[in-house]
């Protein structure tokens, strides 16, 4: 059946991906070359995560934090460059995934993707959040993100897999836009970075 969660958002997905990777290039390339500059290679920075269906793909960021084979899951205060604050704090630093949703293993809204070894609590908590594509941005963070404990974020995230439509889709896109920036990061020893 033609509808919006089998066919049409995944047209919108793709075509809003590629015109904002269109827009973005200038921005994208002033970030690369910040980032060669004051914290030098690599500017990327890849990881496994868990797609639909819990099948992994590798999840697409620019650096942000040391290189000293860190996970960008879990991290101390001290191991996010000076650059890197300002990418997490405008959320700048989500642009590679546009490259993920055009490849097919994101969508613009969705659940964020966990770790590959997250796999245990996701399965303890939630019921349909996997049966989805993951998203840049979700009802999740629009809601408090971080802030929020796993239970609450897992009980967003099956309420919107449950309830997929394309109105809550533009809010969410929109509350996400005109979200003001984040003026600082979470002061605590250990940061669970917004995923």
């Amino acid at each position: 059946m033609f509808g919006y969660q089998t066919h049409i958002k995944r047209i919108l997905d793709v075509f809003l991906a590629l015109i904002l990777s269109i827009l973005l290039m200038p921005l994208t390339g002033l970030i690369a070359m910040s980032i060669l500059v004051f914290d030098t290679r690599p500017v990327m920075f890849k990881q496994s995560r868990l797609g639909k269906n819990n099948k992994p793909f590798i999840l697409y960021k620019f650096r942000t934090l040391a290189v000293k084979g860190y996970s960008d899951f879990e991290f101390s205060h001290e191991d996010v460059t000076k650059m890197g604050r300002f990418l997490r704090a405008s959320g700048f630093d989500e642009i590679p995934q546009l490259l993920n949703v055009i490849k097919g293993e994101m969508s613009l809204v969705g659940p964020r993707p966990l770790p590959e070894e997250y796999v245990d609590l996701l399965n303890g908590y939630s019921k349909t959040r996997s049966l989805i594509k993951p998203g840049i941005t979700g009802l999740v963070q629009t809601k408090g993100g971080n802030e929020l404990d796993w239970p609450e974020r897992f009980r967003l995230d099956d309420a919107y897999a449950s309830d997929i439509s394309f109105k809550k889709d533009i809010i969410i896109l929109l509350k996400t836009v005109l979200s003001p920036f984040k003026t600082k990061i979470t002061q605590s020893k250990t940061l669970t970075h917004s995923i």
